[in-house]
């Protein structure tokens, strides 16, 4: 009873601060009214179609057209729209963690809030607040950028073997990775995050946290054995954990490694070979 009667007073607070939304032609309004109150901050072009039967299309557009050039109101994709709340209209965009699982219901695709969106939600401070990185199998989806956000779109073809956690927000759950699983798709996409250097700091940022058994669950999912020889090699040689270390020497147990450069790209020839890891050191780690 509680619950219902704070909706309703909600609602008509936002009826009265903005009273030219119960006029005829404004009937989106108060929908958007309505399905806030009930904790969505989504809405799809089919849910105002259902909703809205009487209507025609091109009413429907048009009003979406209004609420869009006034800002209450944003389009992600494929007929999925955001509801920008009074508090965001300055940044005219609402934190992705409020809509990403909903999205990609609306999708009917897999996905999880990764790289170093995930190492954010797990505690790191090096995390670029312009950009939200979210895991996805494929097909690809091109990045988007949304006000003053970017929306990376990462594809991992083992999306189902990745260890996901679930994260709360105000208007429900969302897929993050775990801790553990955040490390090693730090390692395989390190490019992607500006290179070993930048993921190595985000991984000491995340070290103390790591559990050394839920590791050996996530190892299998890794895309490759370069990436977790670096990451033993890290472990070991940059973070002095040889617990960690040991971890990651018990799963390449018996496994053919070649070596590989600490930092591609940076050339092979004329370093020292780190022989236990299999690791050219051709570069410091340097952390920021």
């Amino acid at each position: 009873m509680f619950a219902n009667n704070f909706i309703l007073y909600v609602y008509l607070q936002i009826k009265t601060l903005y009273p030219y939304m119960s006029r005829k032609n404004n009937y989106i309004d108060d929908y958007l009214i309505k399905i806030q109150s009930e904790g969505k901050l989504y809405f799809t072009l089919s849910d105002l179609q259902n909703a809205f039967t009487e209507k025609s299309k091109s009413a429907i557009s048009a009003n979406i057209t209004r609420l869009s050039k006034k800002g209450k109101i944003k389009h992600i994709m494929k007929g999925f729209y955001i509801i920008i709340p009074p508090e965001y209209l300055i940044q005219s965009m609402i934190p992705p963690e409020l809509f990403i699982s909903s999205l990609f219901n609306h999708l009917q695709r897999n996905y999880y809030v990764g790289l170093l969106s995930s190492a954010f939600y797990h505690g790191s401070s090096h995390q670029q607040p312009q950009e939200y990185f979210v895991m996805i199998n494929h097909p690809p989806i091109r990045p988007k950028i949304l006000s003053n956000v970017k929306i990376n779109f990462v594809v991992n073809s083992d999306i189902e073997k990745c260890v996901i956690d679930k994260k709360k927000s105000r208007t429900g759950y969302f897929n993050v990775s775990s801790i553990e699983q955040s490390v090693i798709d730090l390692m395989d996409f390190h490019e992607i995050v500006g290179g070993i250097d930048r993921a190595s700091t985000v991984i000491n940022d995340l070290l103390t946290n790591l559990s050394a058994d839920r590791l050996k669950g996530v190892l299998p999912a890794a895309k490759s054995i370069s990436s977790i020889q670096r990451l033993g090699y890290l472990f070991e040689v940059v973070f002095n954990n040889y617990l960690l270390a040991k971890v990651i020497e018990d799963f390449l147990k018996g496994k053919n490694l070649f070596s590989y450069e600490l930092k591609p790209g940076k050339g092979k020839s004329g370093y020292k070979i780190n022989n236990k890891w299999k690791i050219i050191e051709n570069d410091s780690i340097e952390m920021e």
